[in-house]
């Protein structure tokens, strides 16, 4: 037996209604080193060498125990469960199995036994009132339960509060053990799951970062190929150009109506394949040229003019600014470009006439989707400069708004348009470090944001004022903002 089994001290419950019972238990398990001195010398004296019947030492035993009384069932179960929730459980319950008036021997312990999975009881009778069948049967079938018949002998009840003391304390150290490792599993679980959640993360951020660059090659072989064709098919385009305006001018032609407009139809074709062609070197230039520090207030301004005439007059466009210096580097024509484009997206989404909202603002980064691959440039900044366009029209459906970035990609019907309006303006963005969104809802409008790294002078140069609103107004008042916006340092 270890040292930590010998000194320990096993908690012993006895629960009988006769108060001898008890004093039969203590003086066999709890006797004093006096009283088996005394015992002995008993022994000599009358030469009796049954030391059974006179009791058992603790330190012969080797363990030491307390002891407990309870004289009803149901206040050894309150006992019981008390112990067990003050962490002091018992180890061994001796339970008789007759205490009128209250509970009897099975019913306590069935009650014990649903409140303390690790305890051994020990039935304590003098009569056969119950078989062993009928104590199965009211308080299942069990390991931790054994029947010590009345009278009992001394050395039968030491080995048995030893014995079972000593399973109850290896079954609360297996307990802790496997709760113990219950816990570690659980934690190289949860360990593992982490793992494998960021090695799942990685893999879809490594396979969206080559679906990128597969992308953006495929872009650039489609913009080289198309730049090639392009440079080729306007040379074509201008000789037929030329030979019909020199047909349109003749003789022959000006005093023939019906021809005349024949040659007009195949010169407007022309136009319309020039400015495609042209649209495609845009979209295939791959070059940067020589950035400058862009106004973006005055810019957009004067591109707020032209819109009216450019899109009709069913078509009113609505410009929010907000306040302070605003700029950006880029390109010279870069916001026109950017602007002409999605305004005339929205205007081709509606085409019975409508509203376009324009409004440039300020926006800290974090509005910036989380699934956007940012650039240095844009993710550094604590604010960025946000630009929407939003219209009223048909919208993008959920199973096409995925595509809508992608070179020749049109919701439009057949010869009404190239779908190089927004995979252009994206272009363009990406090489100025930004990133573009698209939002839309069919039937209800679509909204594009364009998030664009603010120059760094602009950063700090935010007034605190209302944002300034130019609505669909005559061209003085247009002058007039503009005047004021001029004067506010824009």
């Amino acid at each position: 037996m270890s040292n930590n089994q010998s000194n320990q001290v096993h908690r012993i419950i006895i629960i009988d209604d006769n108060e001898a019972i008890h004093d039969d238990f203590r003086r066999i398990l709890v006797q004093s080193d006096e009283d088996d001195t005394l015992s002995s010398l008993e022994n000599e004296l009358f030469g009796d060498g049954d030391s059974a019947q006179t009791g058992v030492s603790t330190q012969k035993l080797g363990c030491s125990f307390e002891l407990s009384s309870a004289f009803q069932g149901q206040d050894g179960f309150e006992m019981v469960l008390d112990a067990r929730e003050a962490g002091q459980a018992f180890a061994l319950a001796f339970v008789d199995m007759r205490m009128p008036p209250g509970w009897d021997g099975l019913e306590t312990i069935r009650r014990i036994f649903e409140v303390d999975p690790l305890i051994q009881v020990v039935i304590c009778t003098a009569f056969s009132d119950h078989s062993w069948f009928d104590i199965i049967q009211e308080v299942g079938r069990s390991d931790r339960l054994l029947i010590l018949k009345k009278p009992f002998d001394n050395v039968e009840v030491s080995q048995l509060a030893t014995a079972l003391s000593e399973k109850t304390r290896l079954a609360e150290k297996a307990a802790l053990q496997m709760s113990d490792l219950q816990r570690l599993v659980e934690e190289r679980t949860s360990d593992l799951r982490q793992a494998n959640a960021l090695r799942e993360q990685a893999q879809a951020e490594a396979m969206n970062i080559e679906r990128q660059l597969l992308h953006r090659e495929k872009l650039e072989s489609l913009g080289r190929l198309a730049g090639g064709i392009s440079h080729e098919f306007r040379h074509q385009l201008a000789v037929i150009q030329s030979y019909v305006e020199l047909a349109r001018g003749s003789d022959a032609i000006s005093n023939s109506p019906a021809e005349r407009e024949m040659l007009d139809v195949v010169l407007e074709a022309t136009h319309n394949a020039n400015e495609m062609t042209r649209r495609i070197l845009d979209f295939s230039r791959s070059e940067t040229s020589e950035t400058v520090v862009i106004d973006v207030a005055t810019t957009v301004v004067e591109i707020h003019e032209m819109l009216t005439p450019m899109l009709g007059c069913q078509y009113s466009i609505n410009l929010e600014i907000a306040p302070g210096k605003l700029s950006i580097l880029g390109e010279t024509t870069f916001l026109e470009q950017v602007l002409l484009n999605l305004c005339t997206n929205a205007r081709d989404a509606m085409p019975q006439g409508g509203a376009i909202d324009i409004r440039v603002q300020l926006a800290p980064s974090t509005r910036i989707p989380k699934s956007a691959n940012l650039t240095t440039n844009l993710a550094q900044n604590a604010t960025v400069l946000l630009i929407e366009v939003e219209d009223q029209g048909c919208g993008i459906g959920k199973s096409e708004i995925h595509k809508v970035l992608t070179p020749f990609f049109t919701t439009k019907q057949r010869g009404h348009g190239t779908g190089l309006g927004l995979a252009t303006v994206n272009t363009l963005v990406q090489r100025h470090n930004g990133m573009m969104e698209v939002k839309s809802s069919e039937g209800k409008g679509t909204t594009i944001r364009v998030y664009l790294p603010l120059e760094k002078s602009s950063q700090f140069e935010v007034a605190a004022s209302n944002p300034i609103v130019i609505g669909e107004q005559a061209s003085v008042n247009k002058m007039l903002a503009a005047s004021q916006l001029a004067s506010q340092n824009h």
